[in-house]
């Protein structure tokens, strides 16, 4: 082809026909021009094509983080609605008269005195910022959703830290005037009678008593921290039911 042209050229110029040639030349040049644009359209398409592969997988692995998050966070609305019931219960029953060794001891089991922290799905997330590839995802409106989503996990789960922090501390002060260890279901190792004495308790019978009042305090904590779960947990759940709508939407389209 390039000796096609270039006899053509030869040919004019010999001929003398400098403006035929002078034109042709043009031509040839826009027509080169045309080529290469061509290839760079060509180009383009394939660097969105594989784009667009990219994007998907990236809606799929967050789909994937995700709906494993639903599970969690469905888990822990039910465990804060569990220990808010079993904190009041508790609180309640405290102020029953707790006649033996055996009534205090399920007194103490009757609460998981929960501290876990609140953690999700983040890997497909956290390597999206730190590649650079957050870019990719061209749906504004997705991605909003998606930096939304994230942003509130990460303030519930901070806040969520901080008060079982508070939680534990408030636990642990109480239990340095409360009853030993032995009476929190540690029945392999403490299984003697005689290692249990009324004596180790019987503050629990004495609503006045600093023991008291400080098991009362931290009870009352767990269940404010829980009522404060609860919300944080009811405000995940629907942003992730919603993300995983659009998100379905993408990858089928």
């Amino acid at each position: 082809m390039i000796k096609f042209f270039r006899k053509i050229r030869q040919k004019l110029l010999t001929e003398n026909k400098f403006r035929k040639y002078l034109l042709y030349a043009i031509g040839e040049i826009v027509l080169v021009v045309i080529g290469i644009l061509i290839a760079l359209q060509i180009n383009n398409w394939n660097e969105d094509r594989k784009e667009r592969i990219v994007e998907k997988k990236i809606y799929e692995n967050l789909l994937s983080d995700i709906k494993e998050d639903i599970i969690i966070i469905k888990e822990r609305i039910a465990l804060s609605k569990r220990e808010k019931k079993a904190l009041y219960n508790h609180v309640h029953n405290a102020y029953q008269t707790q006649k033996s060794t055996e009534d205090f001891i399920k007194l103490n089991s009757s609460v998981e005195w929960n501290a876990d922290n609140f953690i999700l799905q983040i890997k497909t997330f956290d390597e999206l910022v730190n590649s650079g590839k957050l870019s990719i995802i061209k749906d504004k409106s997705l991605k909003d959703k998606i930096l939304d989503y994230y942003k509130t996990y990460d303030i519930a789960a901070t806040h969520i830290a901080e008060l079982n922090q508070t939680s534990i501390t408030m636990l642990g002060t109480a239990s340095e005037v409360n009853a030993p260890m032995k009476y929190f279901g540690l029945n392999d190792l403490f299984d003697e009678d005689y290692m249990f004495r009324s004596s180790d308790w019987d503050y629990i019978n004495d609503p006045t008593s600093i023991g008291f009042r400080l098991r009362e305090q931290a009870a009352g904590y767990y269940f404010f921290k829980n009522q404060f779960f609860i919300q944080y947990f009811k405000k995940q759940d629907s942003l992730a039911i919603e993300l995983v709508t659009r998100l379905n939407s993408k990858i089928v389209n």
